[in-house]
């Protein structure tokens, strides 16, 4: 799995929805193609820690909620 990671994420999102609303750009998938990264991440750690850790946490919200 890869991740883009670009500075002001969210402050450059909120720029390119208007991009799209002013019509500098047609769709916003188009504009967010034209983004540079900063830096690709790959994670290759096994996730099998994450899975149980969000299983232990999702069976005990399940058990709050009920």
């Amino acid at each position: 799995m890869q991740y883009r990671n670009v500075r002001h994420h969210r402050a450059v999102g909120a720029a390119k929805a208007s991009t799209v609303a002013i019509g500098i750009y047609s769709s916003i998938d188009e504009a967010i193609d034209d983004m540079k990264p900063i830096k690709m991440t790959e994670y290759k750690s096994e996730n099998s820690r994450y899975l149980d850790a969000y299983g232990q946490w999702s069976h005990q919200l399940n058990n709050l909620i009920k």
